[in-house]
């Protein structure tokens, strides 16, 4: 377990404190993604827009197993529109399919996100039993030219605006006040033929 929270401070400490200019040719997508949750989780957090929520929890098992399949679509995609660029092998009306809610359960890197998922029912012996509701997916990308930015946190801060300022419901998506009932993860492509910043940022809640 201590092993587990060493990893995660690791994860989710910004690299540095100061804004670090990006050197294209060496472009760190890993660190892209640390960088746009941070800067998401302030968002949620502090309320840019004078929202104020909770903050976001990364989930390593999200970010592991879910993640690098939604990097693949992107970097598969990148001459296509930014719309075709959603996987949809995770997007379902009943939520995440079931081995995915299991590995997240098992996990337990959100507490609070679990028992808000918890219900209970009786079943036909008459014995009170407990289930968990549909993890709902929602991924939110963005597609940002290189030169738009010159640092990391300016991508990140650039997305959260663009976002923010769509009218196809992302705003509604980052505005809601989840209270901790969320865990996310974020994968970052760069395209250098395109010289665009591809980002996949996922919510499940």
């Amino acid at each position: 377990m201590k092993k587990v929270l060493f990893i995660l401070t690791v994860l989710l400490s910004p690299l540095f404190t100061e804004a670090q200019v990006i050197h294209w040719d060496n472009f760190n997508e890993r660190h892209m993604d640390t960088v746009m949750f941070n800067t998401m989780n302030s968002y949620i957090y502090y309320g840019y827009n004078g929202h104020e929520g909770d903050y976001l929890v990364w989930s390593p098992f999200v970010q592991k197993e879910i993640m690098p399949s939604n990097y693949d679509v992107i970097r598969g995609g990148t001459h296509r529109d930014i719309h075709s660029l959603h996987n949809m092998k995770w997007g379902s009306p009943t939520g995440l399919d079931d081995t995915l809610k299991n590995k997240i359960i098992e996990e337990g890197v959100n507490p609070i996100f679990l028992d808000g998922q918890k219900y209970t029912y009786n079943d036909s012996k008459g014995n009170t039993l407990e289930a968990y509701g549909s993890f709902d997916y929602t991924e939110i990308l963005i597609s940002v030219p290189r030169s738009t930015c010159q640092t990391y946190q300016e991508i990140a801060r650039h997305s959260i605006d663009t976002w923010n300022k769509s009218t196809e419901g992302h705003a509604g998506i980052m505005n809601a006040n989840y209270k901790k009932k969320v865990i996310v993860g974020t994968i970052t492509f760069y395209c250098k033929k395109t010289h665009r910043v591809f980002i996949s940022f996922v919510y499940v809640h």
